[in-house]
């Protein structure tokens, strides 16, 4: 029973890990490739138990043991093939060029070693769930507690170690499965799955700094090394020199820009590039400046500061990745004129629908940003929302008719947090807002006039008129 927890734990450990180091050294999508060639591997490793005449032969102590040697070392050289391997996957789509069929190869050689770092666990598994008989239903129950203990732990520990320690960790796992496996193999067998069991947790506490440095697409950003760098579990944050603005911090997600904090010295009056910022379209919707105020995303801190600068009263900011929030709480929180700690912002790290689902009150703006998450777990909606626009959404506590008169002295009403919704009948988000942007908006004023022509302003005055609030979404 202990085996086949063991195992399952590192396999579930596994399967995460690469996700993260895929997503990073690739792009996002690719973390789906990596979960089928975890299937494929596993199920290979499965039918092969089946078909081999000699893999059924062998005692099941030996195939712990072999297989837990193997797979430990098939996890290092993995590791290396996958950081170091060299690749541009947008070269691919350039068909029956050279350069596309050199990095076919290459993304084949990365298919080929995460394939294989899953198939000695399918082996594994599969012998002794094949021969356990009556005990079948108690070992398939210490693999599910094994998978479900690494479904558990492992974002805490990729937060805490990185993905790359987590691969490590998997291999000593597997090792030191393979050494307790060892009682009545040969004293070689067993004294070289203890090397490799102490050689993998080394490894495994010492991380990056042991193992080679992951070599990512030559079209993404790498970090600077004048900056925090950190593994989340949404995506690495890399803290680069922003490239336009003295002293601030570009935050790269994954190698592609992501966020930024920006220097601030607590003076809001100066912070009128928000005057022209896509940023001032939310406040220019609904008119007044908002009481209370939800950010979901609210990452390095910019929108913020236009939620200040805009006289919003009550800000509640609500970041999903730790290391986006230890940065601008942290190291950068001095620079960024301690965000946190102004008295009408409260920073939270978590899950935006948690937050809402476990608030009360109500909210007069709830600005959802970047709703095309780079997280891979959010990849089937990455495509949705790609262009700025605004999706309307009712106010369920209004009951009155909203094309009556009385509804304009409404538009910024509050919505229960737990009953926002979309609305049933079809409505064309606005997106294509390519000409003027809303200026003027003062912190304390009415609502500024519309720049751009009548077609621009028109679409924002049916939005209001017909669908009350408005939740902003851009990019």
């Amino acid at each position: 029973m202990w085996a086949i927890f063991a195992v399952s734990l590192a396999g579930l450990l596994l399967e995460v890990a690469y996700t993260r180091v895929v997503s990073y050294k690739l792009w996002y999508y690719y973390t789906y490739l990596v979960i089928g060639l975890a299937l494929l591997g596993l199920g290979s490793g499965a039918t092969a138990v089946v078909l081999s005449r000699r893999l059924r032969a062998t005692s099941t102590r030996s195939v712990v043991s072999l297989f837990g040697i193997v797979g430990a070392v098939g996890l290092v050289l993995g590791y290396g093939i996958v950081a170091l391997m060299p690749i541009d996957t947008v070269a691919l789509w350039d068909y029956g060029s050279k350069a596309s069929l050199k990095n076919f190869a290459a993304l084949s050689v990365i298919c080929l070693a995460l394939f294989l770092s899953f198939l000695p666990i399918g082996v594994i598994v599969s012998t002794l769930l094949g021969r356990a008989r009556s005990e079948v239903n108690r070992l398939y129950f210490a693999d599910l507690i094994g998978a479900g203990l690494g479904c558990l732990v492992v974002v805490a520990l990729i937060s805490r170690m990185g993905p790359p320690s987590v691969v490590m960790g998997s291999a000593a796992i597997l090792a030191g499965t393979a050494l307790a496996s060892t009682r009545t193999t040969p004293g070689a067998i067993r004294t070289a799955a203890a090397v490799l069991t102490i050689g993998m947790l080394v490894l495994t506490v010492l991380g990056e700094s042991a193992l080679p440095e992951i070599r990512t697409e030559s079209s993404k950003i790498t970090a600077d090394g004048t900056g925090l760098s950190g593994w989340g579990p949404v995506f690495r944050v890399d803290a680069n020199e922003h490239p336009t603005v003295p002293g601030g911090k570009a935050l790269i997600h994954d190698g592609t820009w992501g966020s930024a904090i920006y220097p601030f010295d607590g003076d809001v009056d100066s912070l009128t590039r928000f005057d022209d910022d896509p940023r001032s379209w939310p406040f220019a919707t609904i008119g007044n400046p908002p009481g209370r105020q939800l950010i979901i995303g609210s990452a390095g801190g910019n929108e913020i500061l236009a939620s200040l600068y805009f006289g919003t009263e009550d800000i509640e900011a609500v970041e999903l990745n730790p290391v986006t929030v230890d940065a601008l709480t942290g190291r950068y929180a001095e620079m960024s004129g301690n965000l946190a700690e102004i008295d009408n912002v409260t920073l939270t790290q978590g899950d935006g629908r948690s937050y809402l689902a476990r608030s009360d009150g109500e909210f007069d703006l709830v600005w959802f940003v970047a709703p095309d998450s780079y997280a891979a777990n959010n990849a089937a909606s990455a495509g949705a929302f790609v262009l700025s626009g605004e999706l309307p959404v009712h106010n369920r506590h209004d009951h009155r008719d909203p094309r009556t008169p009385e509804r304009g002295r409404d538009l910024g009403g509050p919505v229960r947090r737990s009953r926002l919704r979309v609305p049933a009948e079809p409505y064309r988000p606005l997106r294509r807002h390519r000409a003027g942007r809303p200026r003027g908006v003062g912190r304390g004023g009415s609502h500024p006039p519309h720049h751009g022509g009548g077609v621009r302003r028109s679409l924002h005055q049916r939005a209001l008129d017909d669908r009350g609030l408005t939740v902003t979404l851009h990019r």
